[in-house]
């Protein structure tokens, strides 16, 4: 039988700073917007200096892939969000940028 290690972690929170042994988990608060993760990949491009070729490289094979996956739901966000599109154009330099649009 393998036992779990438990975590012990001290109680700031009551007066008499007991030891908890029970297990604590780290709890995330829910992400203010649907496109919570979408928006956090294309703040790779809120930058005015030259972004790196690699990460431009992986950054346009994810977003390629919301692109053939969930079209309609990414073309949707840069109409609405015209912000994306300058932040693309500003980065035309890169090839995998350039080759998305």
């Amino acid at each position: 039988m393998v036992e779990e290690p438990i975590e012990v972690s001290r109680n700031e929170d009551s007066d008499n700073n007991t030891l908890s042994t029970s297990p604590t988990t780290a709890t995330q608060p829910a992400p203010a917007s649907k496109y919570f993760l979408f928006e956090q990949l294309l703040s790779f491009l809120d930058t005015d200096e030259q972004v790196n070729s690699v990460l431009a490289g992986y950054f346009a094979k994810v977003f390629a892939v919301l692109l053939s996956g969930k079209a309609q739901d990414v073309y949707r966000y840069v109409y609405s969000h015209p912000r994306v599109l300058e932040r693309m154009v500003r980065h035309l330099d890169q090839k995998s940028v350039s080759e998305l649009l």
